[in-house]
């Protein structure tokens, strides 16, 4: 019975301390702040009816894989990309070392060094 009489007076004391509160929070007012400075950031498109420039079509793998069929039983040294987009695959065989340019775009050879 003491501990009905104790929660009671401890809910009706929360009740009781609550309401001014809850009028305080109805008259609040809240502003809002704007920022001063709002950057116009562009975001950059791309035509799509473009093709960007020095485009490579085919991966490094690819231009390997091209590169020793032209020369049969060859070993893949080096796969670089050149700047006008093409492949320079540097292969050797036996104790030969060879330099074959494979076109990026196409997968074509271009030239055997």
């Amino acid at each position: 019975m003491r501990r009905a009489l104790t929660i009671a007076a401890a809910v009706a004391m929360m009740l009781a301390a609550g309401e001014p509160a809850m009028v305080q929070a109805q008259t609040l007012q809240v502003q809002q702040i704007k920022p001063k400075f709002q950057p116009k950031i562009q975001p950059r498109i791309q035509n799509p009816n473009r093709p960007p420039n020095n485009m490579v079509l085919i991966k490094p793998s690819q231009a390997l894989i091209i590169a020793q069929r032209l020369v049969p039983n060859s070993k893949g040294i080096n796969v670089q990309l050149l700047p006008g987009g093409n492949y320079a695959v540097t292969l050797k065989r036996k104790d030969q070392v060879q330099r074959v340019i494979i076109d990026g775009e196409t997968g074509e050879l271009t030239r055997r060094q």
